[in-house]
């Protein structure tokens, strides 16, 4: 017998639940391999699912005559291209130099930007 306390489990993988789990699917070529960016990236995505709601509005908007179709893509296309960018920072590892690696404050401004400029 070992005297060695068992070693504990491996936590789960949050994200795991949302990656189909055959290999070499979407999910597994858009998401990153580490555990941590992978998490980061995933939540600034479900972050950027607010900016379809956004977008969506400004659909109304443009239907009900309060503002004009070339406002409302303008505004959809900085917001969305916005949110992008910043799945793209994540997902490649160019944040993690930065003391924040999930640039909360970034997004939170630009966030706050984009709903002050609507």
């Amino acid at each position: 017998m070992s005297n060695h306390p068992p070693s504990p489990a491996a936590a789960p993988d949050p994200v795991r639940a949302l990656a189909p789990a055959r290999s070499g699917t979407v999910w597994q070529r858009m998401l990153p391999a580490d555990p941590k960016r992978r998490l980061r990236t995933v939540q600034t995505a479900m972050a950027c699912l607010f900016t379809v709601g956004g977008i969506c509005f400004m659909a109304y908007g443009v239907l009900v005559d309060a503002m004009t179709l070339a406002a409302a893509l303008t505004w959809s296309s900085v917001a969305g291209l916005g949110g992008l960018a910043f799945i793209i920072v994540m997902r490649n590892g160019w944040s993690e130099r930065l003391a924040d690696p999930s640039m909360t404050v970034g997004q939170m401004v630009f966030a706050i930007s984009c709903c002050a400029w609507a």
